[in-house]
Order: C-alpha cells, then structure tokens, then sequence
C-alpha cells in the first residue's frame, strides 16, 4: 500500500520483491546464452561455407583454361583453402572433374562446432565451360 504523504512504497513491499530480479535473470540468461551461441554456430557455418565457395571458384577457374587440368583446378582450389582458412573448414576436400566441354569443382568438408556432437556439413560446387577458341562461322 502506498504512503498517502509520500506516495512512496512501504518497505514491506520492497522486501517482497528482492529475489525477483535474480530468479528472472536465471530464466533469461540461460535463453539469451543459447541463441547467441546459435548466432555464433551459424556464422562459424557461415564462413565455412564462403571458404569452400572460394576454393571451388578458383579451382574452377584454373580448370578451365584451355591449358588447364583437373590437377591445376585442384592445386588452385588448395591454395585458396591454404590461404583463406583459418581452421574454420575442417576436414576440406577438393574433387574436379573436367571434360572436354565443362569443368565442375567440388568443395566439402565441415563447419567448426560450438556444440559437443554437432556436425555441420559444407559443400560448394563451381561450374564452367572449358575456355575454346572458335572460328568465325562456328556459333
């Protein structure tokens, strides 16, 4: 009940309530823990997945030069796998296939975990012609 004179409340009131605060911070905090660690895991995924999307670009980029080789995509995939990752990709691997009219470069491998167990898989792919020279009638 508040005091007519003041129009404060008694100290009886603020008694009551002294443990409110600890007892909502330990249903909050707890909640606002695991979705920033959720925040976290998504971009450790995140920036996985940028590494291997560049790796494959490289690699496929290199591949497809008239002069390139499935080994030259895969060593430029490599180096760009040895220069941008940080230890964020785990376990990378690198496959290139290349025909005599396209070239596909796959990135794979997993994001580093936050959670105990969790296992969160990474793939890219890159496409492209083979670079060619045509004459002027060809199409």
């Amino acid at each position: 009940m508040r005091s007519a004179t003041t129009g404060a409340d008694p100290p009886e009131a603020h008694a009551r309530d002294l443990g409110a605060v600890v007892a909502e911070l330990a249903v909050v905090f707890p909640a606002l823990m695991l979705v920033l660690m959720g925040v976290f895991q998504f971009a450790a995924w995140y920036l996985a997945g940028e590494i291997a999307l560049g790796a494959a670009q490289e690699g496929a980029r290199a591949a497809r030069l008239r002069t390139g080789t499935e080994a030259d995509g895969r060593a430029s995939a490599w180096h760009f796998i040895e220069q941008a990752n940080g230890g964020q990709l785990l376990a990378p691997r690198v496959q290139v296939d290349r025909g005599p009219e396209d070239v596909r470069v796959e990135v794979s491998g997993h994001a580093v975990s936050l959670v105990p167990g969790l296992s969160l898989p990474v793939r890219h792919t890159a496409a492209g012609e083979v670079e060619r020279f045509r004459g002027e009638g060809e199409g």
